[in-house]
């Protein structure tokens, strides 16, 4: 937690800012995050029935639902616990 609060005020926010850069390395990463496409803005119109169904049947999300809520959370539930 330390870490992230120390970096949230060190890194800087783009490449103009980073003062260890130098001016060329500063051109390299204009041009890498624009070609990149990093931090474009994409406009949703809506959420499709489609589209739900095909992220919840997504195999990354259907192992990731196993793990988190799977046989060891039934077996935490079902045994008794000792006061």
């Amino acid at each position: 937690m330390g870490i992230a609060i120390i970096s949230w005020f060190v890194l800087p926010n783009s490449p103009d800012s980073a003062k260890w850069l130098t001016p060329q390395e500063k051109a390299l990463c204009a041009v890498r995050i624009k070609s990149e496409n990093v931090g474009s803005l994409e406009v949703i119109d809506g959420l499709h029935r489609k589209v739900i169904w095909k992220a919840m049947l997504n195999p990354t999300t259907l192992v990731i639902s196993l793990i988190v809520s799977g046989p060891t959370t039934r077996c935490k539930v079902g045994l008794p616990t000792v006061s």
